[in-house]
């Protein structure tokens, strides 16, 4: 809340969130302020740290508060002193680090240990809403007898993240929007063959705190299709 009266003004924001993990590290970035005499609490006690540049942006401040946060319920308090009517914080605070997020029974989510594994559907629904990054699907696959002569097309499913696919190894194509499927014939071996999507979605998730549907929309196929040779000569 801000107090009445003429300017400067001392200014607070709070956030709660529960914890049910906690992880080796939970980095608290702040996307700039306009005000001063900036202050940072987490659960009572003032940080006296200095942020340093984020990974995500070098002009985000990022503060490592894992050593204050506890299991259970917390609170985030920092305090800035407005001059103007347009100074306060100029976005979002947000928490960073290797975790997921469950939901609770009001809706809102927990802090909670991250998953490993993830099924072939968006990440967005799995535990992770507001992951802004890179998700890694990989997948031993045995190839069929039967398929000699026949070209293989890797058909995934997306919304409208950025794919690449790499077959055994080795590169086999990036894909920036839909269609999403190339063909895959020369990289695969007879058995057992390794296939890896690496899908990147945009930042919109982490920065706005957008549940934009992210990864595979859906199990991946492989369609062989026959092939033809014709003599337009004749």
């Amino acid at each position: 809340m801000i107090a009445e009266g003429p300017y400067p003004i001392p200014v607070w924001y709070r956030i709660r969130f529960q914890a049910g993990y906690l992880p080796p590290h939970l980095n608290l970035i702040v996307d700039g302020f306009a005000g001063s005499d900036w202050q940072l609490f987490v659960n009572g006690e003032a940080l006296r740290v200095d942020p340093v540049r984020s990974s995500i942006d070098s002009q985000m401040g990022s503060i490592d508060i894992k050593e204050w946060v506890r299991l259970g319920e917390n609170l985030i308090a920092l305090r800035l002193t407005v001059t103007k009517a347009t100074d306060g914080l100029v976005d979002l605070l947000k928490l960073t680090g290797d975790f997921c997020l469950e939901v609770q029974a009001d809706g809102s989510y927990a802090l909670a240990a991250p998953r490993r594994t993830l099924q072939p559907a968006p990440w967005t629904s799995q535990g992770y809403p507001f992951y802004s990054g890179r998700g890694v699907y990989r997948r031993l696959i045995e190839l069929p007898a039967g398929l000699s002569g026949k070209r293989i097309y890797l058909e995934p499913e997306l919304t409208d993240d950025v794919l690449e696919v790499v077959v055994n190894g080795k590169p086999a194509g990036i894909r920036l929007w839909k269609p999403y499927g190339l063909e895959i014939t020369d990289l695969l071996k007879a058995g057992e063959n390794s296939l890896e999507l690496r899908v990147a979605n945009t930042l919109v998730n982490l920065l706005e705190a957008l549940e934009r549907p992210s990864g595979l929309a859906g199990a991946p196929r492989l369609v062989p299709y026959n092939q033809f040779s014709f003599d337009l000569l004749k």
